[in-house]
C-alpha cells in the first residue's frame, strides 16, 4: 500500500488526481464533506464528484456546526435564503 497526501484547494488536487488514475480499482479517496461542498465554492472544478467516483463505504462521521458571533441575533441563518 502507498499512501500519498496531497494536500491543497481544499482537497481538488487529490481529487483530481484520484479521478485521473486508472479506472484498474487500485486507487482509492478518502475524502470529507468538502469534496461535495467546493462544488459551490469553486467557479470551477477539475472534477465532478458525482460523476467520477462511487462511495464504498462511510468510515467516519464528523458533524458540521454554523456559528456566529455573540452580538447577532442568532437565528440569522433561518432567515439567509430569503436574503
Amino acid at each position: 500500500m502507498v499512501i500519498e497526501n496531497r494536500p491543497g484547494a481544499g482537497g481538488n488536487l487529490g481529487a483530481e488526481i484520484a479521478a485521473r488514475a486508472a479506472p484498474d480499482g487500485y486507487t482509492r479517496l478518502i475524502a470529507n464533506n468538502s469534496l461535495t461542498a467546493n462544488f459551490s465554492l469553486y467557479r470551477k472544478l477539475p472534477c465532478d464528484p458525482f460523476r467520477d467516483f462511487a462511495p464504498i463505504s462511510m468510515g467516519a462521521t464528523s458533524p458540521n456546526m454554523i456559528l456566529t458571533h455573540p452580538a447577532r441575533d442568532r437565528w440569522w441563518w433561518t432567515r439567509w435564503p430569503a436574503m
